[in-house]
This record gives structure tokens, sequence and C-alpha cells, in this order.
């Protein structure tokens, strides 16, 4: 096409690196798959141990590290939390926002039960 201009818009990183020199406290991200049952005990002690030298290596070893599970996982990581000495104290585990509404709307549903709303 004639007449339009290509300038090099930089990507949202590149912006966001032009703009502030410092990195954000918190960072959101997806660790890569592994190909093991997620349920398993083996499995779920290597996908928190591997998140906490991730941690250690970006925000340094002071910190503490956040990880947000299911509720089926969430259940599982406490126990291991509450069990193993090598796990205790090490992360701040959180149920996550699904399960976290669903468990609301249940209270309250239970709550009103029967007084008219839930039909609504």
């Amino acid at each position: 096409m004639r007449g339009i201009k290509c300038h090099n818009i930089p990507t949202c990183a590149a912006y966001n690196s032009l703009l502030s020199a410092e990195k954000p406290l918190t960072e959101v991200s997806a660790l890569p798959l592994i190909a093991a049952p997620a349920h398993e005990w083996q499995t779920l002690v290597t996908v928190l141990k591997h998140t906490e030298q991730i941690h250690c290596v970006v925000v340094g070893p002071n910190r503490k590290t956040v990880i947000t599970l299911d509720m089926a996982l969430y259940e599982r990581a406490k126990q291991l939390e509450m069990t193993r000495d090598d796990c205790k104290g090490k992360w701040v585990l959180r149920l996550g926002e699904m399960h976290t509404v669903m468990a609301v709307l249940r209270a309250v549903g239970n709550a009103i039960e029967d007084s008219g709303p839930d039909e609504a």
C-alpha cells in the first residue's frame, strides 16, 4: 500500500520496559505442563518445590511463594504442608477464584433457601 508509513511498534513487554526501569512486584504466569497426573503426591511435591526454586531465582529467597490451586490440589497441598517437615511454612497456598466463588454461592444459597430469592 503506497502512502502508508510503517512504524516499529514495540510489543507490550518492550513498551513497558521503555516506560519504567523497575519490574513489577507481582508476576502472574503458568508453569510448563508436566506429563504426569496432577493428583499424584510425587507430582504435586515436584511442582511445589520447582515453583519455590523459580520464585527464589526471580524475587529472592526471603519471600514466600504464593501458589493458587483448584480445590482438589489445594486440599492435597495443605495435607503435604501439614505432614511433611520439608514442606512446612514454605508456601502461601490459596484457593482459586472459581472455587472460592462456588463456595460462597453455595453458602448464600443454603442461607436463603426457600425464602424466595433462590427462585429469581
